[in-house]
This record gives C-alpha cells, structure tokens and sequence, in this order.
C-alpha cells in the first residue's frame, strides 16, 4: 500500500509540475501554438481518405506532389485549396488561394467545386484572418512574423510541433493575403 501512495504521489507531483509549466509557456514572436488547421484538414494528422470525406473528391491528381495532390474550388469560385499527401499519404501541404489557378481544366473545376470549401472559416488566432485581411490585421492577429522570405512572404512557425517543424506562410499582393500555406512536412 506504501508503494502505491509513493506512485500516487509521484504522479500527482509529475501532474502538477506539468500543469505549471504548461501555464508559463511564452511564445517566441513568430510563433503560435494551435494545429494548423482549414476546412477540417490538419496538415500532419489527417489522411487523403480523410480530406475525401471532408470535402468530397476534388480534382485529384496521383502524380501531382508526392503520393498526390487534390484540388478543392469553392462554389462562388474565388478561391481554391490544394492539398497534397505524403508518406501514409497524410496530408503535409495545404494551400488556401484566391481564384482558381488556369492549369486546372474546366472539366477538374466542375469535379473539384466543394460545397464544404468555405471561406468564412478563417484560420489563424480565433479564425479572425481570411484571404484578403491586410497585413496589419495580421500583426495584430499573429505578430510580427518568424521571418520574412520577401516583403509579401511571411513566415510563421508553430512553437508546439512535436518532431518536424510545421509552419504557416502568409504571401501579400498588395498588402492584402493572397495565399496561405500550411506546412507539416513528412518526416
């Protein structure tokens, strides 16, 4: 029964210690600590059998990327979502971007419309940035960033990835997003 109570003991120490380090976690400028996530894809934990369900089958392309690569179009047609696979085919790339890119066929945007695809989601703090949100929403939002690749090319990291770096990267057309992409490479 001694043994026990000392186990007890030890995790409710092991418990506490944890919860108080948990609360003191500051976050490097740059940096956020949520899982990346749109349209109910997680880069890094969902599947490609997944996004399907998620989102229906999209324009799909098995040679495209590394185990493949589907493409979603919302049904206004302003927008379009790229995911794309790797090892497990887990989803390790997504990329949010106005319009619909001209190497899509008519024929793979009729298959790739996506009643599930909504830009209303938001991603970032709270959902609170968008395709269109100008950069000082997102230093308000996010921060300053990690790094800047260009002046229109942001880079934000998550702070809380386990093993391989994930990221977020936010490229600007005139001040205002024009692409986002999600970032958890396989490893």
């Amino acid at each position: 029964m001694g043994r026990l109570r000392s186990i007890v003991a030890l995790l409710g120490i092991g418990f506490f210690a944890g919860t108080c380090a948990a609360q003191e976690l500051q976050l490097k400028p740059g940096t956020f600590c949520w899982a990346m996530h749109f349209a109910g894809v997680v880069p890094g934990i969902t599947t490609g059998p997944q996004v399907a369900r998620l989102l229906g089958g999209g324009a799909y392309r098995p040679q495209e990327g590394d185990t493949g690569v589907r493409y979603f179009v919302n049904t206004p047609r302003t927008a379009t979502l790229r995911i794309e696979t790797c090892t497990y085919r887990i989803v390790c790339e997504m990329s949010l971007e106005s319009g619909v890119p001209p190497t899509l066929s008519a024929s793979e945007q009729s298959r790739a419309l996506s009643a599930h695809f909504d830009l209303a989601e938001g991603f970032g703090n709270w959902h609170k940035l968008s395709l269109g949100s100008v950069k000082a929403d997102v230093i308000a939002n996010l921060g300053t960033p990690s790094r800047k690749d260009t002046e229109d090319s942001w880079v934000y990291e998550s702070q809380c990835a386990c093993e391989l770096p994930e990221y977020m990267t936010l490229v600007f057309s005139d001040n205002r997003i024009v692409r986002v992409v999600f970032s958890a490479p396989a490893g």
